[in-house]
Order: structure tokens, then C-alpha cells, then sequence
């Protein structure tokens, strides 16, 4: 495992457990998720799209990464 790994590892601990300890927290079932530059909330999401989604978001990315880098052609490496 490389030391990316770690950290990733460490930010979706940090995400479920935040997830799990402010979730109940938030009374509302929708979530703001985007602003305007006014600072006011323009678009909602459920609740739990809103904060499980983001862990979902993460993997898929960290998938990404680890594609590009497993299956990349080695001239595209050494630029």
C-alpha cells in the first residue's frame, strides 16, 4: 500500500464517522449542497445523498487514480 492509501483510508473513517455522529443531528430531510455568490442556498439533496453520497463520491474517484495509474501506458509516464 502506498502512503495515499493511508490517508484515504483515514478520510473515509473521518466521513463515516462524522457522518454517523452529526447525521442525527440535522433535523431537516434535505441538505443546501450548492450556493449562489449571494451566500444563499439555491439547490437542496436528501439528506442522505447529501452525506452518504460523498463516501460513494470518494471511492469512485480513489478508483479513477488507481486505474489511470495501474493502467497507463508507460510513455505516458515519463513526460
Amino acid at each position: 500500500m502506498v502512503p495515499a492509501d493511508y490517508v484515504f483510508g483515514f478520510a473515509i473513517a473521518l466521513v463515516v464517522a462524522l457522518n454517523l455522529y452529526l447525521g442525527p443531528r440535522i433535523e431537516s430531510g434535505r441538505v443546501a449542497t450548492q450556493w449562489d455568490p449571494n451566500g444563499e442556498p439555491t439547490w437542496y439533496a436528501p439528506k442522505w445523498i447529501a452525506m452518504w453520497g460523498m463516501i460513494a463520491f470518494m471511492a469512485a474517484v480513489r478508483l479513477l487514480i488507481w486505474l489511470a495509474s495501474t493502467y497507463a501506458p508507460p510513455a505516458a509516464l515519463s513526460t
